[in-house]
C-alpha cells in the first residue's frame, strides 16, 4: 500500500478551505478534527479510558451550557477515538500535518499531539508560522496566528512555514505536557515568556470583574470585552463558567437564569 498523508486541524471551521488550496492538493478522508479546549479541566492520563471518563465527567458538571458550544463532554470521547485510530494505522502515511497555529489551545494540543506520537517524529509536519503580518482582502494588516482566524483565499500564504520536527524538540513539547497533566490546576495560560503555565482561576475572575459594572448588563457583553481583554486566550465558554460561578458564591448580582450568556444579566454586588 503506497503511504498517505494525515492533516490534523484544531476544530473544522477552515476544513473546506484546505481542500480548495491550489497546489497543496489533501484528500478529504486525510482531515482529522479535533476540538477538546485543553486550557481548562483536568488533563491527566488522556491517553487512557480513565483519564478521558474523569476529564468528560468534569466538563459535563461544570460547563453551564454545552448546547451552545464546541466544547462538550462527548468531543473528548471522540477526539480520544481519533487519535487512538491514527497510531493504530499510522504505518499507513509517510506525513503527518498538524495544522496548528499559536494561540493557547492550539498549543496545548500541539503538546498532547507530540507526546502521543512522539515515537514516530519524522512522520510530523508542523505548522511554524512566524512573526509575520499579511494583508487581507479588505487590505487591513493582521498576525496570522491560526488558520482559523484567516479568510480561506489567503491560507496558502502560510503553508510554506510548514517544518519538519526534530527529536529533541518532541521531547519539550513531551515534557511541556507532562509538567502540566502532572499539576492539579484547572487553568492554564501563556506567560510572557512564551510559555504555558497552570494559573489560578482568580486571573480570570478579576479580568471579568473589571468588566462588570454597578448597573446590569448582558453577561455576553462582559464576556465579550474580557475575551479582548485577555486576547482570545481562553474560550468564551470558559469565561461563561467563571462569571456564573461569580453570581453562585454571591460576589455578582444576576437577573435571569444561568446558563447561556443571552439568558442572564449581572452587576457588581453592593
Amino acid at each position: 500500500m503506497k503511504a498517505g498523508q494525515a492533516h490534523i486541524l484544531f476544530d473544522n471551521f477552515r476544513k473546506e478551505a484546505l481542500l480548495n488550496i491550489k497546489n497543496f492538493p489533501i484528500e478529504p478522508e486525510s482531515l482529522i478534527c479535533l476540538y477538546d479546549d485543553l486550557s481548562i479541566g483536568p488533563i491527566a492520563k488522556l491517553d487512557q479510558t480513565n483519564g478521558i471518563f474523569e476529564r468528560a465527567k468534569w466538563i459535563e458538571k461544570t460547563i453551564p451550557c454545552l448546547e451552545e458550544t464546541s466544547f462538550s463532554d462527548d468531543k473528548v470521547q471522540k477526539d480520544f477515538e481519533q487519535i487512538q485510530s491514527l497510531k493504530t494505522r499510522i504505518d499507513q502515511y509517510d506525513k503527518i500535518y498538524i495544522w496548528f497555529g499559536k494561540t493557547n489551545r492550539e498549543r496545548l494540543y500541539k503538546a498532547r499531539l507530540i507526546s502521543e506520537l512522539g515515537r514516530w517524529y519524522q512522520k510530523l509536519i508542523l505548522l511554524d508560522i512566524p512573526d509575520i503580518k499579511i494583508q487581507s482582502k479588505s487590505g487591513h494588516d493582521y498576525e496570522p496566528v491560526s488558520i482559523n482566524i484567516m479568510h480561506p483565499d489567503e491560507i496558502h500564504l502560510i503553508t510554506k512555514y510548514f517544518r519538519a520536527i526534530s527529536i529533541e524538540e518532541c521531547k519539550v513539547w513531551k515534557e511541556l505536557w507532562q509538567v502540566l497533566e502532572n499539576e492539579d490546576g484547572l487553568l492554564r495560560l501563556p506567560q510572557a515568556d512564551g510559555t504555558i503555565k497552570t494559573t489560578e482561576l482568580s486571573v480570570i475572575d478579576q479580568a471579568l470583574m473589571e468588566n462588570c459594572k454597578d448597573d446590569f448588563q448582558n453577561s455576553a457583553r462582559v464576556v465579550g470585552y474580557t475575551l479582548v481583554a485577555l486576547d482570545f486566550e481562553v474560550g468564551d465558554h470558559t469565561l461563561n463558567w467563571r462569571l456564573i460561578e461569580l453570581t453562585k458564591n454571591n460576589v455578582l448580582d444576576h437577573r435571569g437564569e444561568l446558563n447561556s450568556m443571552r439568558q442572564y444579566v449581572v452587576k457588581k454586588r453592593k
